[in-house]
């Protein structure tokens, strides 16, 4: 499949407007277009998460509140520093 120049760039752009509210980013890595999603270990996984059940039962799984549970229990448990390491 052959896909243009422009609407990679297109659709890269509206993914990084999508995954921003996770605070999550899509960085490019030399001319050869390698992508890689930058962002915290716990950002990562609740985009995931909610992104999964989502699409497969049609409905949120987490309020907005519940990331301040996930703030502390990977803080606890020094998550995001472990994945870094």
């Amino acid at each position: 499949m052959i896909v243009s120049r422009t609407t990679l760039n297109s659709d890269i752009k509206k993914l990084n407007d999508i995954i921003s509210s996770y605070n999550l980013v899509i960085k490019r890595k030399n001319l050869i277009q390698v992508l890689k999603v930058v962002g915290l270990e716990k950002d990562i996984r609740i985009f995931i998460l909610e992104n999964i059940f989502n699409y497969m039962y049609k409905e949120d799984i987490f309020d907005k509140d519940d990331n301040m549970f996930f703030d502390e229990t990977f803080e606890k448990y020094k998550i995001d520093k472990q994945a870094k390491s």
